[in-house]
């Protein structure tokens, strides 16, 4: 299924085949996997703001609006 989708966004799905089976990329997302689960992130979606605040879950446009407007009142 990851090939068909990366043959229909414009990708050779061959390479994409050969990447899946000989795990080309998996050390890197791996590590990539562990850094964010290492910065508290255990689900998507999740966004972290000014690196330091994390906020978790679908928030919908009047609680993002509160969040952003909460943020820019905080001192840097």
């Amino acid at each position: 299924m990851l090939a068909y989708v990366a043959a229909v966004v414009g990708r050779d799905r061959a390479e994409a085949v050969a990447v899946l089976e000989d795990q080309r990329f998996a050390a890197e997302v791996r590590t990539a996997e562990n850094a964010w689960i290492n910065q508290g992130i255990s689900g998507v979606p999740a966004m972290i703001f000014n690196r330091r605040h994390l906020v978790t879950g679908a928030q919908g446009v009047e609680n993002y609006t509160r969040i952003l407007q909460q943020l820019a009142k905080m001192p840097d």
